[in-house]
């Protein structure tokens, strides 16, 4: 396996462990807290989740990048690279697709979500192979 697919690997695991025990656990408590998860995307709750959950995905990414060597140029790259296929999608959710009469599931956006954030990321990876395709990486601060 090439360093570069590895390295795509480990992001995407970095991101999809944390979210998906997120999930689970976002399932079982809410409703045992009371909090009701009926109401659309829009509602408090999913709102809430859908911005933890995010930040459940970004977190381990940026530890994982900075474990590798990375530095924080790199870091805040990825990070940007992941957060701005959301900035183009959550519009489109929010507005277009209302008005084109065509309502998403709350349970499809955290999948949309990953979807997108790791699209970017693939995007920024593969612009910057120079980056990602190496086995070991210096530490730059």
């Amino acid at each position: 396996m090439t360093a570069f697919k590895r390295h795509l690997i480990e992001m995407v695991l970095s991101m999809l462990i944390p979210m998906t025990l997120l999930a689970v656990t976002f399932q079982a408590m809410l409703p045992w807290l009371g909090v009701n998860l009926s109401p659309g995307i829009s509602s408090p709750a999913r709102i809430m989740m859908i911005v933890v959950a995010i930040l459940v995905m970004t977190i381990p990414m940026i530890v994982l990048m900075r474990v590798r060597g990375h530095s924080w140029q790199h870091v805040w790259e990825m990070t940007g690279a992941m957060f701005a296929p959301l900035v183009i999608i959550m519009p489109i959710v929010r507005v277009v697709l209302p008005r084109a009469n065509i309502t998403l599931t709350p349970a499809l956006m955290l999948p949309i979500g990953f979807v997108a954030m790791t699209g970017g990321m693939i995007v920024l990876m593969y612009l910057r192979k120079d980056v990602y395709s190496k086995h070991t990486h210096k530490h730059h601060g």
